[in-house]
């Protein structure tokens, strides 16, 4: 995600007087404040989210109908400033609630909590 590392390289130097620290985790281990950068790096993805139109990628049910997603959460896990190709991001999906009624071979049986009745 080359538009999150380049918002971090950017919102980064608030957190990093004179350029001396070169990981994200250093940054946050000498200021905690710069653990908003989570968010902050954030909103540089959001154009590629909106693209999925709250569809998890690669994430379907067995007759192939996507598996919908109502937010997401953006996270950082490491990153190096002057190296791309050691950033590492996640991105967590978050849905309706669903329950798990049972595995069989590879595949999980969900309900969505909705559909549930006390019953």
């Amino acid at each position: 995600m080359k538009n999150s590392y380049e918002e971090l390289l950017l919102k980064s130097q608030a957190y990093n007087p004179g350029g001396r620290l070169r990981k994200f985790s250093e940054l946050v281990a000498a200021d905690s404040r710069a653990n908003s950068l989570h968010y902050k790096t954030s909103f540089a993805i959001d154009p590629w989210i909106n693209l999925l139109k709250n569809q998890i990628p690669g994430f379907a049910d067995h007759a192939g109908k996507p598996l919908p997603f109502d937010t997401y959460r953006f996270q950082l896990i490491e990153s190096d400033l002057d190296n791309f190709d050691l950033h590492e991001v996640a991105i967590h999906y978050i849905t309706a609630p669903f329950f798990w009624l049972a595995t069989i071979g590879d595949t999980m049986v969900l309900s969505n909590a909705d559909s549930i009745t006390n019953e």
